[in-house]
Formats: C-alpha cells, sequence, structure tokens
C-alpha cells in the first residue's frame, strides 16, 4: 500500500518500494549527493531544513548528527563549533533557539542505530549539520525564515574560511 504522503517525505524507487530520502542511499537525494562529492569532495553539508515547532518556544534548531557520540573528540568540536556559531548568529537576527546544539534520538535507540547506519559513514569525513527553522507559524514569517536560514548559510561560510586559517 503506498504510503499517505508522498514527495518531500518519501520517494518512490520502484514498484513497491518507498523510502525517505535522507535514511536510505538509493534516494535521489543520496545518489545526487554521492555523485556531487565525487567531484567536488565536500568538506561541510549544511542541511536546510524546516519545522513547525509545535508547542514550542523555539522557531530554530541545529541538529548535529545522531551519530555525533560515535565520532572522534576532533570532529564533535568542529561540530559543536559550527552549531554555536548558528545559533549565535540566529540569536543576533532574531530567533529563539535551545540553549545548545541539540543530537536528536539519543534516547531512542531504533532511530539512533538506523540513522547512524546512513550518516556515520559522511559524518565522520565531513561537518554536516541540519538547520530546522520554523515554518507555518504567524510567529516566524516567510521573510524571518529566509532571514535565519541565510544566517545560518553566512554563518557556516565565515566558519568554513576561519577553519581554512587555524
Amino acid at each position: 500500500t503506498p504510503p499517505a504522503l508522498l514527495g518531500i517525505a518519501y520517494e518512490q524507487i520502484d514498484a513497491h518500494i518507498y523510502v525517505e530520502p535522507n535514511r536510505d542511499y538509493r534516494s535521489t537525494f543520496f545518489k545526487s549527493f554521492f555523485n556531487l562529492d565525487e567531484v567536488h569532495h565536500y568538506d561541510v553539508w549544511l542541511d536546510l531544513h524546516q519545522t513547525e515547532f509545535i508547542r514550542s518556544d523555539r522557531n530554530t534548531e541545529v541538529h548535529l548528527p545522531t551519530c555525533y557520540d560515535d565520532l572522534p573528540q576532533d570532529m564533535q568540536d568542529r561540530y559543536r563549533s559550527l552549531g554555536e556559531a548558528i545559533h549565535a548568529a540566529w540569536k543576533a537576527a532574531g530567533g529563539v533557539p535551545r540553549d545548545k546544539p541539540a543530537v536528536p534520538y539519543r534516547t531512542n535507540d531504533a532511530q539512533r542505530g538506523f540513522l547512524s547506519k546512513v550518516w556515520l559513514p559522511i559524518s565522520r569525513r565531513m561537518v554536516h549539520v541540519v538547520t530546522e527553522v520554523q515554518n507555518n507559524n504567524t510567529r516566524t514569517p516567510i521573510p524571518m525564515q529566509v532571514h535565519l536560514q541565510l544566517a545560518a548559510i553566512e554563518t557556516t561560510m565565515a566558519w568554513m574560511v576561519a577553519q581554512d586559517g587555524r
């Protein structure tokens, strides 16, 4: 039976299989990434997302990789540094993030294991953080959503330049 929601949430990869694009290497999302990465050898991946933050006092959040605890300390430091820089930029831009970047699914072993299997090989080699900016809420109108994501992009680019100089 096809899933109820098609499009961004699920991609049909054959007559009977649907996958979440950012959780399965067979998806167009990952095929595109691997093809581009083979050519460009990326060091940083800023993954721009939106969420509704239902019943939350926040409107922004940086997600560090689910496999964060399995990474070497130097990579954890790099992830935390970029996440904290984005949070600081958001606060300066009027965003309301958590106190610090979050590691999703730390207490959900099933989801953590599943996502770590997909993301650990990538997360060991490059810094990959996910931004979440509130959508579908008058508290964060579309111009503010764009402003916050642009702040994340500009901060990431400045962070990358600073990393090259260390």
